[in-house]
């Protein structure tokens, strides 16, 4: 695997515990536009203004590339997670998806009882399945 998608997959994971929240945020952006105000105050209004901003704002929520986009990887993320088997999600937990990462793959093989080359082969592992599962080029 490239260094680049390997890149690329290990901020996918790191991101995942948040998608559920940017994907909120990225909503509000669309529901909650900024307008500025115009500086040319008077003169007259639009008598015939037909305002359909709420379908509109439904077409854009349902469309929008970023919104359609996290909502992939984090199907795509859990279905690998649901694959996988214990040792390895507790690899991923660990070094993924914990706020605050205490462990190396030192410690880590330590508290799980492998090597620390059969940790870096299962997360290797992973990365593959979730490449894969994503289009990631080999």
């Amino acid at each position: 695997m490239r260094s680049g998608t390997y890149k690329h997959i290990e901020q996918i994971l790191m991101d995942h515990p948040y998608i559920e929240r940017y994907i909120k945020e990225r909503e509000d952006e669309i529901s909650y536009p900024y307008i500025q105000r115009d500086a040319n105050v008077g003169g007259g209004k639009a008598q015939y203004k037909n305002d359909e901003g709420t379908a509109m704002m439904a077409i854009t929520i349902a469309s929008d590339k970023e919104i359609n986009f996290l909502r992939f990887t984090k199907q795509m993320v859990d279905e690998c997670v649901n694959e996988t088997d214990p040792e390895t999600l507790s690899i991923i937990t660990e070094l993924y998806f914990k706020k605050n990462r205490s462990l190396t793959l030192t410690g880590l093989s330590q508290k799980l009882n492998l090597s620390r080359s059969q940790i870096a082969r299962k997360r290797s592992d992973f990365f593959e399945q979730v490449a894969l599962k994503l289009g990631f080029p080999d």
